[in-house]
C-alpha cells in the first residue's frame, strides 16, 4: 500500500473510526504459557485469568497493535468485551499481545487484532473452558473455603462437590422411570437420583438405547433412534424418538451419581446459579474430619448441567495463610501454619518452604532462623520469608512441608523482579556512575554486593557495598574499575536471601555525535558512534519515533548503515529538544544525544479557498533537503475527504541545464536543498472535478515527512456592473470588477447612445490584478485607456451608453449600460430661471388678490385660510431652497403653488365686506414677507 493510502487510512482512522474495514491482518496465532488439559487439543483455548498472547504478522512497524475480546470497542464491564491490550509492532510487522482471559461464559468467543495505523484488523477464534478456583489448596474442619467457578454456560445451576480423587461416585439403576406408548415420541422423565456423572447414563426400552454423549446430549440407537437430554445436576431427562416405539415399553437407566458418603463425597451445593458470564460463587465449609472426610487428599469438583466442570486438588489436613498475597522480589511474607506434625521443624532441610509455579521450586530462606522453626503442640508455627528471584509469570504458589510429609500450599503471585538501573551505562576507567537498585530483601541495611562478572559468570573484581532500605531499594554511586575495555556483566546480589540483579556494563568510551545537532524537520543529519560491540548490530530512535532499525557494529565498534557512516532525516514531530537513543543491541545499551528541532514541516496554499479552473500556489517547507550528496527526494501530493481521494498533479518551472527555476520547462515539482518547494496546482487538468466543500491536501516526501492543510473549493465568481447607474458630464467613468481568479489581458468596451464606440481600456494584464480576500478585484485607478481615466467630457452625448467586457480571446464575458447626464451646475441654473419666473407669477397673482379684496361679500373663514394657505406655500418654498439649494427646481414648484393659493385667495375673496379688510390685510402681509425672503434666497442661488 502505498504512503499516500497509508496516510490517508491513518487519518480517516482518527475522524471516522466506523468507516475501518475489516481486513486481513497476516497471520494471527495464539500462544499459551502453559499447557492445560482441555478438550480443544486443536484448537486456542483458555481459563479466566491464563496468560496468553496473541501473535501476528504483517502489520505497521513500530505501530501500536490493539487486541480486543469479542467487540472492537473500549473494555466494557457490563458487555464483558472490548479492548483488553496493546503492543506495539517490531520492525517485522510481527507483534506479540499478552493478555488475561477475562471472565466469560464456556465456549466460542472471538479476539480481534486492529493495526492502529491502518485500521485494519484480523480475528481468531477462542474458545473458553470451566475453572474453579479454591480460595486454599488445604484446611482444617470448620474452615471456610471460598470456591469461584468460572467459564461455565450462563444462567443454569451449578453443583459443588468435595469427592475422592478418583471422582467414584455411586452406581444407579432406575429399573422403571417410565413406559413408551403408541403414537407418542417425546418423552420427559427424571431419574431417581441427582447430581449425575457426565458420561455415565444410559437409557434403554429394550429396543432403543440412549447412550450419554457427555456434554448434556443423549443418542439413541436401535428401535426408531432418537435424541434426547440430560440435565446432570437435576437429574431431568427428555427423549424424542426418530418414530413409534414398538409398543408400550418399560424405560430403564444406568448411571453415577452423587451423595454424601464418608470419605468419598461431601456435598456444599446442588444448584448455585451461574450469572451472564458463566460465573457463580460457594463459601464451603470443611466437614468433620472424624465423621465425614478424613484427612487426605481430595478434589474440589464442580459441574454444571450440560457437562461442564472443572476439579481443583485439596488436602484436609496441614493449611498455611499469607499475610500478603502478592508482592515483588524481596517482600517479606509471614507464613502460619496449622495441622503439622508437631514433632519436625519447618525449614530445617532445603525443600521444605519453597515457592513454585507447580513444576519447578526455588527455595524461600527463613529470616533469623537457624536450624527451621518450631512446631507447636497444637501443629503450629509461624516463620517469615524473603521472595528470591523468580520468574514473576509463572511462580504463584507457596508451598510448606513437614518431615512427616504434612504439606500446605497457599497462592502468591509475584509482582516484579529484583533490578538495578546505572546512568550511565558505560564509562572510561575511574568514571563515576549513578546506581538504584529496588526489588531486593524489604529489609533495612542489608548488604548488597555490587561485582563485576565476564559474559561468563565469572567472577571479575568486587566494586563495593551497599545497603537496603525497608522498600528494597538502595541507592549510590561507583566508580568504573581499571579493567580491560570490553562489556561485562554488572551484578547486584543478596547471596543470603537468593536475590540479586544483572545488567550489561561497557567499560570504555560510547559516543554518538550528530552533524548538525538542530534544524527544522527534514534536515539532512549525519550520526558518528564509537565504542560499540565489535561486529554486532544497533539501532536508534527518535524521541518515540523509530528512526534506525537495522544499523551494523564494524570490528573498531564504529557504527555503519550498509556500507557508509549513518545518516537520516529528521522526521515530522513538533518543534523541541529530542533524545536520539542508539541502542546497541547485544549488550542493551543505550547512548543518548539530543537533536534541536526549530521548525515543522508544513505547507501553505495561495488560495487556501478557491473554485474549479483555478491555479493554486503551494508552497512547502522543511521537507527532506535534497543536496549533492543524496538521491532526489520526491514529492507525492494527494486531495481528500471523507469519501474519496485524487492524485494531485503540482507542477514546477525549471530550467534542467542549471536548475534554476525559469519560465523555460514544466517539471514535477521537487525540493531544494534546503527541504523547501514552490509549486502550482491547475484545477483545470481535467483528471479532478471537485464540488463545493472542504478538503484536505497531504504533502508526503520519499523520506516519509508529512504535512497536511485544509483547502476549501468554493463557487466560481465573476461579476461586473459599472460604478453608478447615473454618470453626469464631468464625472469619471469606472467599473467594480471581481473574479475568482484574475481574467489576465481582458478588457473594457463602451459606446455612447448612437453607437459609436467611445472609449476602450487596456487590457487587465497580471499587474492589474489585486487580491482583495478570496477574489481578485482591479481597482478603479488602474481601469484606463493608453494611461488615461474615462471622463465625459462637454460635448458627450446624454442618454443611455452601452458597455462589454471581454477576456483575451475577444469573447464577451459581460455586458450592461449606465445613463449620462447633464453636469450638475447647468442643471441648477436652468432651474433657478424657473424659480425667479414663477415668483414674478406669484407677485401678479398676489396684486390680483389686493384688487379683488374690495369686492368679496362672503365667507370671512375661507378668505383667511385661503390667505393662510399661500403663507404656508411661500414658507414650503422658503424651506425648500435652504434645504436643497443644488435642486432649484423644488423652489420654483414650490413659488408656482403658492401663486395657485394667492389665486385661490382671491376666489374665496370676492364679496367680502370692509368689516374682515383688517384680517385680509395682516394675512397677506405675512404672504409678502414670505415672498420677499424668497426672492432672496433666489438671488444668493442665482449669484
Amino acid at each position: 500500500m502505498n504512503s499516500k493510502k497509508l496516510i490517508t487510512l491513518l487519518v480517516l482512522t482518527t475522524l471516522l473510526m466506523s468507516l475501518v474495514p475489516v481486513m486481513t491482518v497476516g497471520a494471527v496465532s495464539i500462544t499459551k504459557t502453559t499447557e492445560v488439559e482441555q478438550p480443544y487439543a486443536d484448537k486456542n483455548y483458555g481459563r479466566k485469568g491464563q496468560k496468553v498472547a496473541a501473535v501476528g504478522t504483517d502489520v505497521t512497524a513500530g505501530k501500536t497493535v490493539e487486541l480486543y475480546w469479542d467487540l472492537v470497542q473500549p473494555w466494557s464491564s457490563i458487555d464483558g468485551a472490548g479492548l483488553i491490550n496493546s503492543s506495539k509492532a517490531e520492525s517485522s510487522g510481527d507483534f506479540e499481545t499478552w493478555f488475561k482471559v477475562p471472565e466469560a461464559a464456556f465456549g466460542e468467543h472471538w479476539l480481534w487484532v486492529r493495526d492502529t495505523e491502518t485500521g485494519e484488523t484480523a480475528k481468531k477464534v477462542f474458545y473458553v473452558d470451566s475453572y474453579i478456583d479454591p480460595s486454599a489448596s488445604s484446611g482444617l474442619e470448620g474452615d471456610k473455603v471460598d470456591v469461584d467457578v468460572y467459564g461455565f454456560a450462563d444462567e443454569v445451576d451449578v453443583a459443588v462437590l468435595l469427592v475422592d480423587t478418583g471422582i467414584t461416585g455411586n452406581p444407579g439403576s432406575d429399573a422403571d422411570i417410565g413406559s413408551t406408548a403408541y403414537g407418542i415420541l417425546s418423552y420427559e422423565l427424571t431419574l431417581d437420583e441427582s447430581l449425575v456423572l457426565n458420561g455415565t447414563l444410559t437409557i434403554t426400552d429394550g429396543t432403543t438405547t440412549f447412550t450419554d454423549n457427555g456434554d448434556g446430549t443423549l443418542t439413541g440407537a436401535g428401535g426408531p433412534g432418537g435424541t434426547g437430554t440430560i440435565d446432570y445436576v437435576s437429574g431431568e431427562v427428555e427423549l424424542d424418538y426418530a418414530g413409534t416405539p414398538a409398543g408400550a415399553l418399560v424405560i430403564s437407566a444406568t448411571y453415577t451419581y452423587f451423595e454424601n458418603t464418608q470419605d468419598t463425597t461431601f456435598i456444599f451445593s446442588t444448584g448455585i446459579e451461574t450469572d451472564d458470564f458463566g460465573s457463580a460463587f460457594k463459601r464451603c465449609t470443611i466437614p468433620d474430619e472424624a465423621t465425614e472426610m478424613a484427612y487426605g487428599n481430595y478434589l474440589f469438583y464442580a459441574f454444571d448441567g450440560e457437562g461442564h466442570s472443572d476439579t481443583d486438588a485439596f488436602a484436609i489436613g496441614a493449611v498455611i495463610s499469607l499475610d500478603i498475597d502478592e508482592g515483588p522480589v524481596g517482600s517479606v511474607v509471614e507464613i502460619r501454619g496449622a495441622g503439622f506434625d508437631d514433632l519436625e521443624k519447618i525449614g530445617d532441610v532445603a525443600g521444605e518452604v519453597v515457592i513454585t509455579d507447580g513444576v519447578t521450586p526455588i527455595e524461600c530462606f527463613i529470616i533469623d532462623v537457624n536450624g527451621g522453626i518450631d512446631i507447636d503442640a497444637s501443629g503450629d508455627f509461624k516463620l517469615e520469608v524473603v521472595i528470591p528471584n523468580c520468574d514473576m509469570d509463572d511462580y504463584d504458589t507457596i508451598t510448606v512441608v513437614d518431615g512427616a510429609g504434612n504439606t500446605a500450599s497457599a497462592d502468591f503471585e509475584v509482582t516484579g523482579e529484583a533490578e538495578i538501573e546505572v546512568d550511565p551505562e558505560y564509562g572510561v576507567q575511574g568514571t563515576t556512575i549513578t546506581i538504584h537498585g529496588y526489588n531486593f530483601s524489604q529489609i533495612d541495611d542489608e548488604p548488597v554486593q555490587l561485582a563485576l562478572y565476564t559474559d561468563a559468570l565469572v567472577h571479575v573484581v568486587d566494586i563495593k557495598e551497599f545497603e537496603t532500605d525497608n522498600d528494597g531499594e538502595f541507592d549510590g554511586t561507583f566508580t568504573v574499575p581499571a579493567r580491560t575495555s570490553d562489556t561485562y556483566v554488572l551484578r547486584a546480589e543478596q547471596s543470603d536471601w537468593a536475590v540479586s540483579a544483572d545488567t550489561d556494563f561497557r567499560i570504555g568510551m560510547m559516543i554518538v555525535i550528530l552533524s548538525p545537532d538542530d534544524g527544522p524537520t527534514g534536515t539532512y543529519v549525519t550520526l558518528t558512534g564509537t565504542g560499540f560491540s565489535e561486529d554486532k548490530e544497533w539501532n536508534a530512535t527518535f524521541g518515540d519515533l523509530d528512526l534506525i532499525d537495522d544499523g551494523d557494529v564494524d570490528s573498531s565498534g564504529n557504527l555503519e548503515l550498509g556500507t557508509g557512516i549513518p545518516t537520516f532525516y529528521v522526521p515530522t514531530v513538533d518543534p523541541g529538544v529530542y533524545t536520539i537513543n542508539v541502542l546497541d543491541i547485544d549488550t542493551e545499551i543505550e547512548v543518548e544525544v539530543e537533536f534541536t528541532v526549530t521548525d515543522k514541516t508544513m505547507v501553505e496554499l495561495d488560495p487556501v479557498n478557491a473554485p474549479q479552473d483555478y491555479n493554486v500556489s503551494i508552497m512547502g517547507k522543511y521537507f527532506a533537503a535534497d543536496d549533492d550528496d543524496t538521491a532526489d527526494v520526491t514529492l507525492e501530493f494527494v486531495i481528500w475527504n471523507e469519501t474519496d481521494d485524487w492524485d494531485m498533479e503540482v507542477f514546477q518551472m525549471w530550467d534542467d541545464d542549471d536548475d534554476e527555476l525559469t519560465p523555460n520547462v514544466e517539471r514535477d515539482a521537487i525540493v531544494d536543498d534546503e527541504g523547501n518547494f514552490t509549486g502550482y496546482w491547475d484545477f483545470n487538468d481535467g483528471d479532478i472535478e471537485l464540488d463545493v466543500g472542504t478538503y484536505w491536501i497531504n504533502v508526503t516526501d520519499s523520506e516519509d515527512l508529512f504535512a497536511q492543510v485544509m483547502f476549501k473549493v468554493v463557487t466560481k465568481t465573476t461579476d461586473i456592473d459599472a460604478r453608478k447607474s447615473t454618470f453626469r458630464i464631468g464625472d469619471t467613468v469606472g467599473f467594480g470588477i471581481e473574479s475568482s481568479f484574475a481574467q489576465d489581458d481582458s478588457y473594457i468596451k463602451i459606446w455612447d447612445p448612437d453607437g459609436q464606440l467611445y472609449w476602450t481600456t487596456d487590457d487587465f494584464v497580471a499587474g492589474s490584478w489585486q487580491k482583495v480576500g478570496t477574489v481578485e478585484i482591479v481597482p478603479f485607478y488602474k481601469q484606463t485607456a493608453g494611461g488615461n481615466p474615462m471622463i465625459l467630457l462637454d460635448d458627450a452625448p446624454l442618454g443611455t451608453w452601452e458597455w462589454t467586457w471581454y477576456d483575451e480571446e475577444d469573447d464577451e464575458i459581460d455586458s450592461g449600460v449606465f445613463n449620462v447626464e447633464a453636469a450638475a451646475e447647468d442643471i441648477l441654473s436652468e432651474q433657478v430661471d424657473d424659480l425667479n419666473t414663477a415668483m414674478a407669477d406669484l407677485s401678479d397673482e398676489i396684486s390680483t388678490v389686493s384688487d379683488a379684496v374690495a369686492g368679496v361679500q362672503s365667507d370671512v373663514n375661507s378668505a383667511i385660510s385661503a390667505a393662510n394657505a399661500a403663507v404656508e406655500a411661500a414658507n414650503a418654498a422658503v424651506d425648500a431652497v435652504n434645504s436643497v439649494a443644488g435642486t432649484a427646481s423644488q423652489a420654483a414648484e414650490a413659488a408656482q403653488n403658492a401663486a395657485d393659493a394667492a389665486e385661490s385667495a382671491q376666489n374665496a375673496a370676492s364679496g367680502l365686506t370692509t368689516l374682515v379688510y383688517g384680517a385680509i390685510g395682516a394675512s397677506l402681509v405675512a404672504a409678502l414677507a414670505a415672498i420677499v425672503s424668497l426672492m432672496q434666497i433666489s438671488r444668493r442661488i442665482a449669484g
